[in-house]
């Protein structure tokens, strides 16, 4: 029986989108599949379970801990169930896109792989023209603003590192196979997307992730040509005018915005601010919506009360600490590290490509999270969840999958 793939679809489809429009096609897609399970019921929820038991159950207490995290800091005056409505897709969708295809066939993925074509595409030509033209819309109006990628999105880091999901599947898709038009038209519309919103961390993340590629899929005569392509590449991009170099020459030349002599980068005031925060709260954490009034008096702590720009983190893993206290960074910190064994156990010459290409991916979100608060951007964990879907549905995940059987 032939699968109906349209919750997919919509779910890979609204990618580019914005915050409301991802939440109405997520909406959309999650009716279908809960319909779709209820009168087919392939796969059945015990089975769910003691396959995937272990991030089934890390995904639902990261929310729930940081809810009463919050509840029992008095000082935080955020809401209760302010923030967990918007972790419930990460929870959700993986689950019941298994629940619905189980371990999607050769030919289901050449579908999906050609939608993630198209809004690649899309994505990379709204980030060329935002570059030359420096457009954004607000507020459903299209307004002129500085000439660097956000696409729909509020942020051009959070463009940036959505980008960086995709970067790892058009590296290797054009590795396997350089005579398909498919992987370069991917290729050229995430690379578009990576330079044009112009984060040197994502950028410096996709190089290593490259020079991975690489390394692990080809092999002699091919793999020196690819690195030499790539220095070549480098090179250019380093020392012809583009954004990509203009920022490099800002970085080095000491000539970025600096809001505080006591720092070399303004990550660093914001890291320093939340360890102390950490420190005051080390097992449970501040709890959820930490928003500026509440940060305030911590930069005023250290001497920071004339610094401008009183932001989060800007690390994934220090915010979840200053969140939810080293037993929040437990909680997310092994539902990470449980996707990446798993991974890691895949065996097989046949899975080599799939075991590459998720390991990447998934070294590249923590890596990336590093110097942003990723996890964060509702955009960043709608594409996270559905890399989390993909390797559940690749049928190399999960207790008693394929890399158990020797």
């Amino acid at each position: 029986m032939r699968n109906n793939l349209l919750p997919l679809y919509l779910l890979l489809g609204c990618i580019p989108l914005a915050v409301a429009g991802q939440n109405m096609f997520t909406f959309i897609a999650t009716i279908i599949l809960v319909v779709r399970w209820r009168k087919n019921r392939e796969r059945s929820l015990s089975e769910l379970w003691s396959k995937f038991k272990v991030p089934l159950s890390l995904s639902i207490c990261f929310p729930i801990w940081i809810e009463l995290v919050t509840l029992l800091n008095q000082s935080n005056p955020a809401p209760f169930l302010r923030f967990s409505p918007g972790y419930f897709a990460w929870i959700l969708i993986p689950p019941l896109c298994w629940l619905n295809y189980g371990a999607l066939t050769q030919e289901d993925w050449k579908k999906l792989a050609r939608v993630a074509v198209g809004v690649v595409t899309v994505s990379g030509l709204m980030a060329l023209s935002q570059n030359i033209f420096g457009w954004q819309l607000l507020d459903l109006k299209f307004v002129h603003d500085l000439p660097r990628a956000r696409g729909l999105y509020s942020h051009p880091l959070t463009f940036a590192y959505v980008g960086s999901f995709f970067w790892p599947l058009g590296c290797f898709w054009v590795l396997r196979n350089p005579k398909h038009w498919s992987g370069w038209a991917l290729l050229i519309g995430v690379t578009a997307w990576i330079i044009f919103s112009q984060s040197r961390a994502i950028q410096l993340v996709s190089l290593m992730v490259a020079i991975f590629s690489i390394i692990y899929i080809t092999k002699g005569s091919v793999r020196k040509l690819a690195l030499v392509c790539l220095v070549i590449g480098s090179i250019g991009i380093l020392t012809l005018p583009n954004p990509v170099s203009k920022r490099l020459n800002q970085t080095f030349n000491g000539e970025m915005p600096r809001n505080s002599e006591k720092y070399i980068d303004d990550r660093f005031a914001f890291w320093d601010v939340h360890w102390l925060m950490i420190k005051e709260r080390p097992l449970l954490g501040h709890g959820a919506k930490l928003d500026k009034p509440y940060r305030l008096p911590y930069y005023e702590k250290m001497d920071l009360a004339a610094f401008p720009k009183k932001y989060e983190a800007h690390n994934l893993w220090i915010q979840i600490t200053s969140n939810g206290g080293l037993i929040g960074l437990f909680l997310f910190g092994s539902w990470w590290l449980w996707y990446l064994i798993q991974v890691v156990r895949i065996n097989g010459s046949q899975h080599r490509f799939a075991k590459g290409l998720m390991l990447s991916t998934w070294m590249a979100f923590a890596m990336g999270g590093i110097l942003q608060n990723s996890f964060q951007d509702s955009e960043v964990r709608m594409t996270l969840t559905l890399v989390c879907a993909a390797m559940m549905m690749s049928g190399l995940c999960g207790f008693n999958g394929l890399q158990h059987k020797r």
